[in-house]
């Protein structure tokens, strides 16, 4: 195994905890091994006190400072040296510090992806990424921000670009959409801002994701610098004093820093990463999100 082969950050989007979502390999430059699988555990909290409402920044003493937590199990397996596939399943829980209304908590999406490498010239990379993920279980997405996802089916799709530079550093950009199924509300008709719609089914706004990474890969140490910017192509702005929708257009711009050190145990890895949102719109402004995971590779090769 090459020692930069993976680097693993759990990720969901949710609203009002605008996590990365899905593993960070998805979104990168490096590819792991044929025949070798990639095992992961996963922790983040990040909390806010403050949020977008539209553009408008806020607080709510109904809810004060709003906190999420997640676990997630990953694994990410090389078919061959072009083509690696993932899968993630995050555990969620948030809760509030004021107010009367209680926390959710539960199994969220099953998210599934695969990256394929289309073209190389030189030190420059090319990869594809498609993906898709889908509700697991049967939480309760209209009660935003205490809502642990927004039960909505997701595909995607990805392009990725990756320069390799002298002394170990890199640079990686890239750009995806992913598109949003609609989602069920209990409700037999709401109001988004602009007219009341009269169903129990409720539209999702779709997704632009780009984002831009520096990075230096030295021996037992891989660090990247981050950002990452979420465009909902559709949506309403929460309107004043009221509650969050899934259908309501949810943007952010965050900033943040992962560091993996490949231990002396041979095949383990520990990650850490911190990340803070600068810009939004609908969401919370997380001043301080933070994680850290464990990481083995089994090497299914045969030996010589």
């Amino acid at each position: 195994m090459k020692k930069h082969l993976l680097t693993l950050t759990c990720l969901c989007y949710l609203l009002f905890s605008p996590k990365i979502s899905f593993s960070q390999t998805t979104q990168d430059g490096l590819m792991m091994a044929k025949k070798e699988l990639c095992l992961v555990l996963n922790y983040d909290k990040e909390s806010w006190n403050k949020y977008w409402e539209g553009d408008r920044l806020r607080d709510n003493p109904n809810i004060g400072t709003f906190t999420s937590r997640s676990a997630s199990f990953m694994a990410a397996y090389g078919i061959n040296e072009k083509i690696n596939v993932f899968a993630v399943l995050p555990y969620i829980e948030n809760e509030a510090s004021a107010g009367t209304m209680t926390g959710l908590k539960g199994v969220q999406d099953l998210s599934i992806a695969a990256k394929y490498k289309f073209y190389t010239y030189k030190k420059l990379r090319f990869y594809g990424v498609i993906g898709a993920s889908v509700p697991v279980t049967d939480y309760v997405p209209d009660f935003l921000p205490f809502s642990i996802g927004l039960h909505s089916k997701t595909a995607s799709a990805r392009l990725i670009i990756h320069q390799l530079l002298p002394h170990g550093f890199h640079i990686t950009a890239q750009g995806g959409y992913i598109a949003r199924s609609k989602t069920n509300v209990d409700r037999t008709n709401y109001y988004t801002g602009n007219e009341i719609e009269y169903s129990h089914e409720m539209a999702v706004p779709d997704q632009v994701s780009t984002s831009l990474r520096v990075g230096i890969n030295k021996k037992a140490v891989l660090a990247e610098a981050f950002i990452d910017n979420i465009r909902a192509t559709t949506g309403t702005d929460i309107r004043r004093y009221d509650m969050p929708l899934p259908a309501n257009k949810m943007d952010w711009t965050r900033v943040g820093l992962f560091v993996t050190w490949h231990t002396p145990i041979k095949h383990f890895s520990v990650n850490g990463h911190f990340s803070h949102v600068v810009a939004g719109r609908n969401v919370g402004k997380v001043e301080a999100s933070y994680g850290a995971q464990l990481q083995y590779i089994v090497d299914f090769k045969k030996k010589k």
